[in-house]
């Protein structure tokens, strides 16, 4: 009997052998642009000769592309499957991040940025939707958690090398490294990857059928929700409010990711190469908060509280670190940490929501529609956090820098934990969910 059930747990462990490491190497290496970015800020404002405000309208105009393509890319990824959309935003990627670094002027910067910001639009919903499509709703929250882990590995691998390469090398090879990277990966993962459990050749007919039957159990569970096409799915109140969380976590956190090394140093004074290894620290709390928080989720079948309260532990981090970084600037790092693990950890848990809103057929519009409302923080944070620090000098512009992005977790918790959710029983084995009825306007849309 015992040997039943291990052979049975390495078959089924095939799928996160398989699916979750490309899955995450794939977002890792789109992520890279991010850190590059973040990094090569000052050497970027002297080369182009452009001051802090147009670097931060630089970063938003890439979430601003990101925005646009969202939702059309979710359409794109239901006609044509998520392994073709990821293959082509791939390409385009390495492409494009080559050309980022021959530009030679703002205009030509802020082109590139923007481009780069649709392909990652389109990469964000292809992801999730190949995840929905490998791994059933008991499943879910720690495929999705395994996904999030991507935003701090990244930086626990890439945040040391870049400081060190930036001592010895320009701006502009760290985006041609970035470029290589997706050229060489985009015809693998079209080769390594199926859309679905159907169509892979390594998986056995057993395994199959049992991963077709927890489907089946999850589209009876979500069978009152109609099916809607992506049209319908922009007038759900439901996904607005999960787009407007969505929007004030990002924001914060997306801003902060962005500005963390430029803070760092505000902080501490240290060289490239040091703040590098700092920067790490908060990827690091991260890590363990989204490991703990799917987990204990995963257990406990509740998601609103895991997905929520992080938010608000975050934003009181924040509003204790900016008033320490006046007083004690150690402990305004520790503080800083603490809160970039809470932002991260309820990642991988919101995103189990969107799956039980919607159909599988209107998923793909629902998350990019998500992205898309969300993007906006993305747009609005960099930029906004840019004209902090340019307007009030030193630790003061920091202080209320983090004061801000305290205030907009603070409120995307709360915002969380006020949607109806109807909790699931634990012995029904069922993914508890955001069956919404937030908004007055769209009831009864569960």
């Amino acid at each position: 009997m015992q040997y039943i059930f291990s052979t049975r747990s390495a078959r089924l462990g095939q799928r996160w052998r398989r699916i979750v490491p490309l899955i995450m190497l794939t977002h890792i290496l789109i992520s890279m642009d991010h850190i590059n970015l973040s990094f090569a800020l000052p050497e970027i404002e002297r080369s182009l000769a452009i001051g802090a405000t147009l670097v931060g309208i630089a970063a938003g105009v890439l979430s601003c592309g990101a925005l646009l393509a969202q939702v059309p890319a979710g359409y794109w990824v239901a006609k044509w499957g998520p392994r073709r959309v990821v293959t082509l935003a791939l390409l385009s990627w390495g492409v494009l991040a080559l050309a980022n670094s021959g530009v030679q002027n703002a205009t030509q910067l802020l082109i590139v940025r923007f481009l780069l910001g649709m392909i990652d639009g389109a990469m964000g919903p292809a992801l999730l939707v190949l995840l929905s499509r490998w791994f059933p709703l008991e499943e879910r929250a720690r495929a999705n958690t395994y996904w999030m882990f991507c935003i701090p590995l990244t930086s626990l691998a890439l945040k040391p090398l870049v400081g060190l390469l930036l001592l010895h090398m320009n701006w502009r090879m760290l985006f041609v490294i970035e470029g290589i990277g997706p050229l060489l990966w985009a015809p693998l993962w079209f080769f390594l990857v199926a859309d679905e459990p159907g169509k892979a050749r390594w998986i056995g007919i057993e395994e199959q059928e049992e991963l077709e039957h927890k489907f089946a159990r999850d589209k009876a569970r979500t069978a009152g929700t109609r099916k809607q096409n992506w049209r319908e799915v922009l007038k759900l109140g439901s996904v607005w409010a999960l787009g407007i969380a969505s929007l004030l976590g990002g924001l914060g956190a997306r801003g902060m990711n962005f500005w963390l090394p430029v803070v760092i140093t505000g902080v501490t004074h240290q060289r490239s190469s040091t703040v590098g290894l700092i920067a790490v620290l908060p990827s690091l709390a991260g890590m363990v908060g989204l490991y703990i928080n799917s987990r204990h989720s995963d257990r406990s079948k509740e998601r609103k509280r895991h997905a929520g309260v992080p938010h608000l532990l975050a934003g009181f981090a924040l509003l204790a670190a900016g008033i320490l970084v006046v007083v004690n600037r150690n402990m305004s790092i520790g503080s800083l940490i603490i809160a970039e693990g809470c932002m991260l950890a309820a990642g991988g848990v919101f995103w189990t929501l969107p799956a039980l809103l919607l159909s599988s057929e209107s998923l793909g519009a629902g998350v990019g529609m998500i992205g898309s409302i969300s993007g906006i923080g993305g747009i609005v944070g960099p930029l906004f956090m840019g004209w902090i620090m340019t307007s009030k000098e030193g630790v003061h512009g920091i202080s209320l820098l983090m004061a801000f992005v305290g205030l907009t977790q603070l409120i995307s918790g709360y915002i969380i934990l006020s949607l109806r959710v109807e909790e699931q029983p634990a012995q029904a084995v069922q993914e508890a969910g955001a069956l919404l009825a937030y908004a007055p306007s769209s009831p009864g849309q569960e």
